[in-house]
């Protein structure tokens, strides 16, 4: 099972004994903390890559931010605040290397890695949004009787389909270049590392994980092309 910065991140941000306003737990903490329990108790093995830890290191204190909701500037200017804050990233920072002693981190061969990034990711990701950025076909009806009704479901096909390109802008379905290169060690790994075992990618990231269409064209896509099953935390247990 390879881990990736969201699950190790959502693992780790999680702190209820201490003052009310600083209490914290990340929205996919139980299900991460379960996936990753799964190691400790020996029911599967966890991988991981050197970027990913770093990756995960450096957001681990926006995450945190991101939960807590207090500007910066208001726990830097209160002394209280800043002591209590100090010791949250302490205990959620040792939380996280808990989690990640946890994991076999891997060394990959960068020319390998550059090469499958660029040969294969990039060009996937490509097709994926040219696929949904390509018009639906229009309807045509030969009776001028039913042209009308044609018409409306040619706007209503239309509306659906700006809806889609709209949203996979919005929330940047589509990785950014730090998480394709994730991406891309994953199916180093499987390549040259796991070529004869089953190889899950776990992740909480649509772009990853999708659910729903047409983010779920996403794993479908992965799976198929590099033959990795990408799960959500909480799938993970259906699979071992």
């Amino acid at each position: 099972m390879f881990f990736e910065v969201s699950v190790l991140i959502s693992a780790s941000v999680r702190e209820l004994d201490t003052e009310d306003e600083f209490k914290i737990e990340h929205p996919f903490y139980p299900q991460s903390k379960g996936a990753v329990n799964l190691i400790e108790r020996g029911k599967i093995t966890g991988v991981t890559t050197y970027t990913v830890e770093n990756q995960a290191s450096k957001k681990i204190e926006k995450a945190i931010l991101d939960q807590i909701k207090i500007e910066t500037q208001d726990i830097r200017q209160n002394r209280e605040k800043y002591k209590t804050y100090s010791q949250l990233l302490d205990t959620i920072q040792r939380k996280f290397s808990d989690n990640i002693r946890l994991m076999d981190r891997l060394r990959i061969d960068e020319e390998g890695v550059e090469d499958i990034l660029n040969n294969e990711v990039n060009l996937m990701y490509a097709k994926l949004l040219k696929d949904a950025e390509t018009p639906p076909e229009k309807t045509w009806s030969e009776s001028p009787r039913f042209r009308g009704v044609a018409i409306e479901i040619t706007k209503s096909t239309w509306k659906r389909h700006t809806r889609t390109i709209e949203e996979l802008q919005r929330k940047s379905i589509f990785p950014d270049p730090t998480d394709r290169r994730i991406l891309s060690e994953a199916i180093y790994l499987r390549k040259f590392r796991f070529k004869d075992t089953r190889f899950f990618l776990v992740s909480c990231d649509n772009h990853f994980c999708g659910m729903r269409p047409p983010y779920n064209e996403i794993p479908r896509e992965i799976e198929r092309k590099f033959n990795i099953k990408c799960l959500l935390p909480e799938r993970l247990f259906e699979s071992v």
